[in-house]
This record gives structure tokens, sequence and C-alpha cells, in this order.
């Protein structure tokens, strides 16, 4: 049974994916958003992508330096999130959040 809380989201900006742990519902936001991502020791402008209440993927300008490990993710205005990164190559990171968004951030950006 899918939450409530999966179920937000039209016109294809959204989709719905069930986690291989849980079978939980998870909604993603397909749409592409801009933040910043500070590290320990940088920060850089990224777009945020496959946005979803437990994580994210960042991209970020070739050769802007940000490493794997603890974090705090801007997505525009709204901030900041705590989460764990981990690089997939030179521009592209993947971050866990250390909690969940809210439901009303993803409606948020999907307005």
């Amino acid at each position: 049974m899918l939450r409530p809380s999966c179920r937000s989201g039209i016109d294809g900006t959204w989709t719905e994916q069930r986690t291989r742990e849980t079978g939980a519902c998870a909604a993603i936001m397909t749409t592409i958003a801009y933040g910043e991502c500070i590290g320990l020791r940088d920060s850089t402008s990224v777009r945020i992508s496959s946005l979803a209440c437990q994580g994210c993927e960042l991209e970020t300008d070739h050769g802007a330096a940000l490493n794997e490990g603890e974090v705090s993710l801007w997505i525009g205005a709204i901030g900041p999130f705590s989460a764990t990164a981990t690089c997939r190559d030179a521009n592209h990171l993947s971050l866990r959040f250390q909690a969940p968004l809210d439901p009303a951030i993803l409606r948020h950006f999907h307005s």
C-alpha cells in the first residue's frame, strides 16, 4: 500500500518507486532544482535532480571540488539539510539526507 506522502505530483514531474530494502514508496522529482552544497572545506553551486524524501543527485560544474562525507545542502533558499555525500564521478554526487525531507518541501519544488 502506498503512503499518502508518495501520491503527490502530477503531469510527469514525479515518479513513484519502491525501494528494494523495504518495498516502501518514494516520490522522486524528475525536474532540476538549483542549490548550494557545503562541505567541510568547500562549497559549490549544484544542480539537483531526483529529489526525494531520502536523498537526491547533485551535479557540479566541471572542476568544482566537493568531497565525500558530511555536507549541508541548500535547495534554493530552503535549508540547510544535513546529508552524506558519495562521489559517483568527478562532477556527480549522490546525497542521502540524515533526516527525510518533509513532503511539503517536495511539493514546493513541484509547483
